[in-house]
C-alpha cells in the first residue's frame, strides 16, 4: 500500500544516515597480535587503537583541514538527508490527497465484499461491472466535490471548452440587387452509421435539430443533401416521446415555425457526430475514456432526436445551400428536452469533464486570416481581450437569448426610445444585420448616417452607436454597422479631376455616404415590441457566451488579428499615398509593405 512508502523511505533513510556517521566517527585500525609464551602471535581481544599524534602535530594544517572536512560533513549529511525525506514525504502525501482519475476510477472499479461468503478459487470473485452505474458514480463524485467548493456570487470562473467546432461564413445575395447583404454560418455533421455527411447552419433562435429526408420529394429538398435512415443501421423512427413507430402505424408529425419559414416532418432518432471537431486541453482524457466504454461513441457524438423534415417552405430555404439546421436556443424551443441540442450535447459535455456542460461560446472571424468557431462546453477565453459581462436572460420559458437593455445612444446623446425600460435584446447567429423597431429606427439612421471619407470607404471614424445592456455597452462604430453607397443627388463636376470633396467639410465624399444597414422590423408580446436583434454585427465584434444552467448570456471584446489586411490596405491607399494615386489595379509586393508601414502612423479604428 501507498501508505507504507513513506515509512519505508524513513527507515532506509535513518540507516543510511547511521552507516555514514559511524563511518566518518569510527577510526580504522588495523588488528594487533599479542605475542604468547610459545613465540606465536594470537589475536588480541582488545582494542589496540593508534597512538595518539603527538602535541605538535594537533596543531599541524593537515589535521585541520581533516577536522574541518569532518564537522562539515557530519553536519551537510544528515541535512540533505533529511531534506530528501521530507520531500520524498511531501510528493507522496501530495499524491495520495489529491488523486488521480485513474486512481478515482481504480477505487470506483473495485468490488467490495460479497455478504454471500467468499466464492471461486483462492478466495477470488468474479465481479460483473455495470460500466454506466461506475460512470455516473464518477460524474456523482465529481459533483459532489465541486458543491463543496465556496460558490463566490455573482463570479463566473473561465471555463475552457474542451469541444471547438469550425465554422463557415455562407454569404448570400451578394452581388444581386437585394437591400440587403444575408449571411449564415455553417458546419458539417455526420448522421448515422455509416455516417452520412449533412451541412447545418448554427442558430441561436430555434431549439432542435432539423435535416432534410428522403421522405421529402419538394424542389427545396432534392437541391439538398437529403438523411436517409434506410442507410443507417442505427437509426429509428420514433414518436415525440420517444417510443418507437412502427412501419406501416400512424405516427407522431411535428411543425418548426421560423421567422420567414416553415418546416413539417416527423422524429427519428439516430447517430450525429460533429465533423472536424477539435478536442483541446481542457477535455478530461479519463472521463472521455470512460464515456467511449460506456456509450461507444467518440467526443462530439451523441444519440440525437431530431426532425426529419418531409416539407420545406421555398422561402427563404431553397436560396440556403446548407441542408439542415441546429438550433442552440434552450429547452422551450425544442419540443422537449431530449429534442434540444444543447440539452443533449450539455449531457455529453459533463461526460467529458466540463464544468460548464451548458456553456457554449461564439467567435465570428472578422477576415479571411481567421477561422470562425463554436466552443461547447464552456468558451474560449483566448478569443476575448477582457473579462467576460453577464446578463440574465430574460423570461428564460420563452427560450430566446434575450437580455434586457436600459438605453441607447447615438454619439453619447440619449435616444427617448428605451426611456419606459421596456426594451430587450436578442442575441441571434442567424440574423445577418442589426435589427431595430420600427419606432427607433428613424432616430437611430438619422443619427449614424454620414459621408464617406476621401478615400470612399467608411471603415474611419464616425458616429458610435451605443446599446446599454444592465452591466455592459456596446460600441458600434460604421465600421459594423454602414456601407458605402452612391449619394441620391450627385454634385456637378466641372472640370474637375478625383473624387467630389465635399465643400462643406473637406475630409468627407458628397458623392458617396456611409449608409446605414439597419433592418426595421416589429415583435409582438411576449417578444415585442421594443426588441432589438443583436446580429452578426455585434457577434463578429463581440465574444458571446451562453449558459442555458445559469441562464445568462455573457459579452466580451473579440480578439481579433491586429493590423489591416490586403483589402483594407486597397481600399484606403488613398490616404496614404494621395487621392490622385489612388487607382492602382495591380499592386505589388512593395507597396504592399511600404503601406503597412504608413498604416502605424495614422490613427485607424480596425
Amino acid at each position: 500500500p501507498i501508505e507504507t512508502v513513506p515509512a519505508a523511505i524513513g527507515a532506509v533513510a535513518f540507516l543510511i544516515y547511521k552507516l555514514v556517521t559511524n563511518r566518518l566517527q569510527v577510526p580504522q585500525v588495523k588488528r594487533k597480535y599479542a605475542p604468547t609464551a610459545e613465540g606465536q602471535n594470537v589475536e588480541a581481544n582488545y582494542a589496540n587503537p593508534e597512538p595518539a599524534p603527538e602535541p605538535e602535530e594537533l596543531n599541524s594544517a593537515p589535521v585541520r583541514r581533516d577536522v574541518a572536512k569532518r564537522k562539515c560533513f557530519a553536519v551537510f549529511c544528515p541535512g540533505f538527508l533529511l531534506l530528501v525525506c521530507l520531500v520524498s514525504l511531501y510528493l507522496l502525501q501530495k499524491t495520495a490527497l489529491d488523486g488521480s482519475e485513474s486512481c478515482a476510477r481504480e477505487e470506483l472499479l473495485e468490488p467490495e465484499p460479497s455478504q454471500d461468503g467468499p466464492s471461486d478459487i483462492d478466495g477470488k470473485r468474479d465481479v460483473d461491472v455495470d460500466k454506466a452505474a461506475v460512470h455516473s458514480d464518477l460524474i456523482r463524485k465529481v459533483d459532489v466535490q465541486e458543491s463543496m467548493l465556496p460558490v463566490v456570487a455573482d463570479e463566473v470562473k473561465v471555463a475552457e471548452a474542451p469541444l471547438v467546432v469550425p465554422v463557415t461564413r455562407l454569404v448570400l445575395g451578394e452581388g444581386t440587387d437585394s437591400e440587403h447583404v444575408r449571411s449564415a454560418y455553417y458546419g458539417t455533421l455526420m448522421v448515422g452509421s455509416p455516417q452520412q455527411l449533412m451541412t447545418v447552419v448554427f442558430d441561436t433562435g430555434s431549439g432542435q435539430v432539423v435535416l432534410p429526408s428522403a421522405y421529402c420529394d419538394s424542389k427545396t429538398c432534392r437541391s439538398k443533401h437529403r438523411y436517409r435512415k434506410s442507410k443507417s443501421h442505427t437509426g429509428k423512427d420514433i414518436n415525440v416521446d420517444g417510443r418507437f413507430a412502427p412501419p406501416g402505424v400512424p405516427r407522431d408529425s411535428m411543425l418548426v415555425n421560423y421567422g420567414t419559414g416553415e418546416i413539417a416532418g416527423v422524429a427519428v432518432e439516430d447517430i450525429v457526430c460533429m465533423k472536424n471537431s477539435k478536442e483541446t486541453e481542457a477535455l478530461n482524457r479519463t472521463a472521455a475514456m470512460i464515456e467511449k466504454q460506456t456509450t461507444g461513441l467518440d467526443p462530439g457524438c451523441v444519440n440525437m432526436r431530431f426532425v426529419a423534415a418531409t416539407s420545406l417552405s421555398e422561402d427563404p430555404f431553397l436560396d440556403f445551400s446548407f441542408d439542415g439546421i441546429v438550433g442552440l436556443g434552450m429547452d422551450a424551443l425544442s419540443q422537449n428536452e431530449h429534442f434540444n441540442f444543447l440539452q443533449v450535447i450539455g449531457n455529453h459535455m459533463q461526460g467529458l469533464g466540463s464544468t460548464s456542460p451548458s456553456t457554449f461560446g461564439v467567435f465570428l472571424a472578422s477576415s479571411d486570416a481567421e477561422v470562425s468557431e463554436f466552443a461547447f462546453g464552456g468558451w474560449t477565453s483566448g478569443h476575448t481581450l477582457e473579462e467576460v459581462s453577464w446578463s440574465g436572460v430574460h423570461n428564460p420559458e420563452d427560450g430566446h437569448w434575450i437580455i434586457p437593455m436600459r438605453g441607447v445612444r447615438v454619439n453619447g446623446k440619449l435616444l427617448e426610445v428605451c426611456k419606459d425600460g421596456t426594451c430587450k435584446a436578442a442575441v441571434d447567429t442567424g440574423t445577418s444585420l442589426l435589427s431595430v423597431p420600427s419606432e427607433a429606427f428613424a432616430p437611430i439612421f438619422e443619427g449614424i448616417r454620414h459621408q464617406a471619407s476621401p478615400a470612399g470607404h467608411c471603415v474611419d471614424k464616425g458616429p458610435l452607436l451605443q446599446l446599454e445592456l444592465e452591466q455592459y455597452t456596446i460600441v458600434l462604430g460604421p465600421r459594423e454597422y454602414s456601407q458605402v453607397r452612391p449619394a441620391l443627388r450627385r454634385p456637378k463636376r466641372k472640370f474637375q479631376q478625383g473624387p467630389a470633396v465635399s465643400s462643406n467639410d473637406p475630409n468627407t465624399r458628397s458623392d458617396l455616404r456611409c449608409f446605414p444597414t439597419l433592418l426595421s422590423m416589429d415583435f409582438e408580446a411576449p417578444l415585442g415590441p421594443k426588441l432589438f436583434i443583436l446580429g452578426e454585427p455585434v457577434l463578429r465584434k463581440y465574444y458571446t457566451v451562453y449558459d442555458s444552467q445559469r441562464q445568462t448570456v455573457g459579452m466580451a471584446r473579440a480578439a481579433h488579428r491586429h493590423g489591416p489586411n490586403r483589402d483594407e490596405l486597397l481600399m484606403r491607399v488613398a490616404e496614404l499615398e494621395g487621392l490622385q494615386k489612388g487607382g492602382r489595379s495591380n499592386p505589388t509586393m512593395f507597396d504592399i509593405f511600404r503601406w503597412r508601414l504608413a498604416v502605424q502612423r495614422l490613427d485607424w479604428q480596425l
